[in-house]
């Protein structure tokens, strides 16, 4: 969704629409014949932090990685979770071919000096997808190897490890990684987020990615903004639905703010009725 021909090296800019439609594929297309892996980041993929329409910078870090964790996670299918994507871990950032041992980037990188075309098309974007940046050592702590090691490490510890690491984040009841705690504990509470049929709504919005989840007991509504803007709610009833989950500690029914996500919850009979 955010390069052409599924060659990570030509990028182009990410759309919505796009990672809507490869969603649905797989969700609609194994409904009945199989199961999902449902994953955004491993360890020939860059960080998930910046990337898919969201961003890494201090405003809004915290909100776009929560957003696209909980778009996520809440599929049909068996979730996973890549070392360090609990935390936020970010790529290292370096342009610096030293900083990176990915044999993969070596040749990309050879080519490009050798080919004029190559570098046109890969070359501003060839440090940001090496898989390399998944694989930076785990920040556990904000110690010099971050915790890693007591001795140097294969590849260099990322400099946001003063910041992003499990140390921290453990303390912290709104950090990423509390995020992930309340997600997994949801997804295993409630059966619709399990084997509930999937189906996705507003298709064509460019800012919101919204679908539901639901069984005969329970509809599941995962609605989340794919943007820094503001989105007037105009397309959705939210009637009858109680917000479970949000990203901010203020949420209102009446719009979603800059990658603003939430978890409502509507039950079809409520006991008093049985």
């Amino acid at each position: 969704t955010d390069n052409y021909f599924g060659v990570k090296y030509l990028y182009r800019k990410f759309k919505l629409k796009r990672f809507k439609e490869r969603i649905a594929k797989y969700q609609y297309g194994l409904a009945d014949a199989g199961w999902n892996s449902l994953f955004i980041e491993n360890h020939d993929q860059r960080r998930s932090v910046g990337r898919f329409g969201t961003t890494a910078s201090p405003e809004y870090k915290n909100y776009s990685s929560k957003m696209l964790a909980l778009c996520y996670f809440m599929l049909r299918g068996t979730p996973f979770i890549y070392q360090g994507q609990e935390l936020g871990m970010t790529n290292i950032g370096s342009k610096d071919l030293n900083d990176y041992q990915d044999v993969e980037l070596m040749r990309m990188h050879n080519m490009a000096k050798k080919h004029p075309f190559i570098k046109m098309l890969i070359g501003k974007h060839m440090f940001d997808v090496s898989r390399d940046n998944a694989r930076t050592p785990m920040q556990w702590d904000s110690s010099e190897y971050a915790g890693f090691s007591t001795a140097e490490p294969w590849l260099k510890v990322n400099p946001d490890k003063d910041k992003v690491n499990a140390k921290a984040e453990m303390r912290d009841h709104d950090s990423l990684y509390t995020w992930y705690k309340e997600l997994i504990r949801l997804k295993r509470s409630e059966k619709v987020l399990q084997k509930g049929r999937f189906e996705l709504l507003l298709e064509n919005d460019k800012n919101l990615f919204a679908y539901t989840r639901e069984n005969d007991d329970t509809i599941a509504l995962v609605v989340c903004n794919f943007s820094e803007k503001v989105i007037p709610n105009t397309k959705l009833d939210l009637t009858g639905y109680e917000n479970v989950l949000s990203n901010y500690a203020k949420a209102y029914d009446e719009h979603f703010l800059p990658y603003g996500a939430r978890l409502y919850i509507k039950r079809k009979h409520n006991i008093g009725e049985i």
